[in-house]
C-alpha cells in the first residue's frame, strides 16, 4: 500500500468524480489529416480500479467536454458520463453540474472526491469534499487540490484512487468474484 493520506475529508466520499483528459489520459490526443480526434490511451488498471470502487460501493462517474472518444469509451466501460459541452458546441463550467449529480446520487459535498488537472476543473476543485490531482497538473489546480498523487496523467491515477479508499476505508480485502461479475454485466450490456 502506497504512502496514502488518512484523512477524515475521504471516509466520507461515496462518490468519485473523474476528469478524463489529462488525468486518465495523459492529456495527449491524436488528430487525422482533417482534425478529427483519432485515439488517446486509457490504463486497464485504472479500469479495473474503478470496478472495485464500484462493487464497494462507491459512485464512479466521468465528467469531461469530449463526447465523441470519451463518452464511448465511458459507455463500453459502464461508467456514467456526463458532458459539460452544449448542443451549440460551447461548454459549461463544470461546477454547474454538481447541483444536478449531488441529487442524483444523494450525496453533499463532503461526500463527494473530483480528480482534476487543469484550470476548467479549478471550481469544482474548490467546491468538493476532497479533491487531488495527477503530480503534472496545471500549477493552479496544484495550489487548490487536498492532495497531489505520485503518479502522472494517464499513469494510473485511478488505482492510486483506489488504494487511498482502501486504506482510508480499512477495507482489506477485495472480493475478486464480485469484480468479474461486474466485468460480465457491463459486457452483456455492451452486447445488446
Amino acid at each position: 500500500m502506497l504512502n496514502a493520506p488518512i484523512s477524515s475529508d475521504i471516509s466520507k466520499v461515496k462518490l468519485i468524480i473523474f476528469d478524463v483528459d489529462g488525468v486518465l489520459t495523459n492529456g495527449k490526443k491524436a488528430y487525422g489529416m482533417n482534425g478529427e480526434k483519432l485515439f488517446k490511451s486509457f490504463g486497464d488498471l485504472d479500469f479495473t480500479a474503478m470496478k472495485v470502487m464500484k462493487t464497494l460501493g462507491f459512485s464512479v462517474i466521468w465528467l469531461s467536454g469530449d463526447e465523441v472518444v470519451n463518452q464511448s469509451v465511458a459507455k463500453l466501460k459502464g461508467i456514467p458520463f456526463y458532458c459539460t459541452r452544449q448542443k451549440d458546441g460551447t461548454n459549461v463550467d463544470k461546477i454547474t453540474l454538481l447541483p444536478s449529480l449531488l441529487e442524483e446520487y444523494c450525496v453533499s459535498e463532503k461526500q463527494v472526491w473530483f480528480i482534476g488537472d487543469d484550470i476548467f476543473d479549478l471550481n469544482l476543485v474548490k467546491a468538493v469534499g476532497f479533491s487531488s490531482c495527477p503530480v503534472n497538473a496545471s500549477f493552479l489546480v496544484k495550489n487548490e487540490v487536498k492532495l497531489i498523487h505520485k503518479n502522472k496523467s494517464g499513469d494510473n491515477i485511478a488505482s492510486e484512487v483506489l488504494e487511498i479508499l482502501l486504506l482510508n476505508h480499512k477495507i482489506k480485502n477485495v472480493d475478486v468474484s464480485s469484480i468479474l461479475e461486474r466485468q460480465n454485466l457491463d459486457s452483456l450490456k455492451n452486447n445488446r
